[in-house]
């Protein structure tokens, strides 16, 4: 660790998942009413999130690693650039976590005061992006046939790769669960309904001993890559939870709103 930088360990009023007997439900445009219906108990609890820079994290062990990842794509807010920011993802993971094929589906451009349909604002709950059935069943609904059968026979997963866009991040910085202080117990199933099929994601019930860690003040330089499904039911880690926060001991309320992208890649490791 860089012993010339101050530790900036964080303290926030986290969104955990309650528990109850009722499986709680997203909505998405209910009844052709466009909007998010949610029917999800929250429970705040206010805890300490570790200043994980220069710390052990890595992508192997953890599920996360920080990267010094300079993009050159330009404009993100413009296809082109979108195009191009694509294709470096697909290279910064094939160097970084040895995948051998990967398939970038998803751009979200995420803006304190969103102002269109393509762009949202952080969500401040910890919440995973697939479970063990939507993440297998995500990879079917990418690729088809042949291909979709080589992958699942093989060793893949969905990693999402995350980036602040044109300014250091001072607000709303994205916090993750450390995964090795979980159990499966931990998660909570969510259904999310859309007009046309249901999904599914968990979130974090508290207990205490799980900890959450984040990278203070990321650069654009920056991208942090964190594993969202990992199709090897022994792997270490399959998932990592997430989420924004407002750190109560630096509120920075003063400083500009967060802005970021997070790309979602399908990964084949064999």
């Amino acid at each position: 660790m860089n012993m010339h930088r101050p530790v900036q360990d964080a303290r926030a009023a986290l969104n955990y998942l309650k528990r109850t007997e009722q499986r709680p439900t997203v909505s998405i445009d209910l009844n052709g009413v466009p909007g998010v219906v949610e029917r999800v108990p929250r429970q705040a609890v206010t805890v300490d999130i570790h200043d994980a820079r220069g710390g052990a994290v890595t992508f192997a062990e953890s599920g996360v690693a920080l990267v010094h990842a300079p993009s050159r794509a330009g404009n993100l807010r413009e296809d082109a650039a979108l195009t191009t920011y694509g294709e470096e993802i697909a290279a910064l993971l094939k160097e970084r976590i040895g995948a051998i094929e990967v398939e970038v589906f998803d751009h979200t451009l995420r803006f304190e005061a969103a102002e269109d349909g393509d762009q949202r604002t952080p969500v401040y709950s910890i919440h995973y992006d697939y479970t063990n059935d939507s993440g297998a069943k995500r990879l079917r609904d990418l690729l088809s046939g042949a291909r979709a059968d080589a992958w699942a026979a093989g060793h893949y997963g969905i990693v999402n790769v995350w980036r602040p866009v044109e300014r250091v991040v001072m607000r709303s910085p994205l916090a993750f669960v450390d995964e090795k202080t979980t159990t499966p117990d931990d998660r909570g199933v969510i259904d999310i309904v859309y007009t046309d099929r249901v999904g599914h994601n968990y979130g974090l019930h508290h207990r205490d001993g799980v900890r959450m860690f984040f990278f203070p003040e990321m650069t654009p330089e920056e991208a942090v890559m964190f594993k969202t499904f990992d199709s090897d039911p022994d792997a270490a880690i399959r998932y990592v939870g997430h989420t924004a926060f407002e750190d109560l001991i630096r509120p920075n309320l003063d400083a500009p709103a967060r802005q970021s992208v997070e790309t979602r890649a399908l990964v084949r490791w064999k």
